[in-house]
């Protein structure tokens, strides 16, 4: 693991702090990379080895077919807990948490995937909610990259439905069809899927969700449907 000492701070990559938890970024076009660092990087393993630790002592049975492996479980789940993490800092969001297997977002707004290729595609499974938009973070434990997100509602179409490997049927979305990653969904139909419906602006009641930290929203770089 990497850490803070190791990383040389620039103007395009300026290090950040949320409490105990450091770690630094940047937009790189449409993406935003992001470095997390020592108890960040500790954070997301111990929530990934506990996530996978449910899993195993309530027996819980994902719909999609996963390995029953104790090691396999613990990669694969701190894999998507640092993705969540790195999400959740770098555009000021709550932190993840351990629910597993739930109807509530990753990191809301967000449900989160992570891809170990740098040119994988979203995969949203036929039986996942329709109601949150989907981050895709291209992830290599402590350097995530923030590609892009979607409404599934947007890409679902069934010329993308494949079933690689028997694991159960899924859309897999190209990285060009999403939205960059630092662009915000509009508050009206985050707060349709919370259910919250006369606040457009959020739960908090603050002006908007996304950090300060997040270089394109200095820019002003919203654009698009929401």
């Amino acid at each position: 693991m990497s850490g803070r000492s190791e990383f040389q701070e620039t103007e395009v990559a300026a290090v950040h702090e949320r409490g105990h938890l450091t770690w630094a970024q940047r937009v790189e076009g449409r993406a935003i990379k992001v470095w997390l660092f020592d108890e960040a990087q500790t954070f997301a393993t111990t929530q990934g080895h506990r996530c996978a630790k449910l899993v195993i002592e309530q027996r819980l049975q994902p719909r999609v077919r996963l390995s029953q492996d104790p090691e396999e479980l613990k990669r694969v789940h701190t894999l998507g807990k640092f993705a969540e993490l790195a999400t959740s800092l770098a555009l000021g969001l709550p932190l993840p948490t351990c629910d597993t297997f739930t109807t509530l977002p990753d990191v809301e707004p967000f449900n989160v995937r992570a891809t170990q290729s740098s040119k994988g595609e979203l995969i949203i499974r036929t039986h996942d909610s329709r109601m949150w938009p989907y981050m895709l973070c291209f992830a290599k434990r402590e350097e995530v990259t923030l590609i892009g997100w979607c409404w599934p509602n947007d890409v679902c179409f069934d010329n993308r439905l494949r079933d690689p490997g028997n694991r159960g049927k899924a859309y897999f979305i190209p990285q060009h069809l999403l939205r960059p990653a630092w662009e915000k969904p509009k508050a009206r139909l985050v707060n349709e899927a919370r259910g919250d419906y006369g606040n457009e602006e959020g739960r908090t009641g603050e002006p908007g969700w996304m950090s300060e930290q997040v270089e394109g929203r200095r820019a002003g770089v919203y654009s698009g449907r929401a």
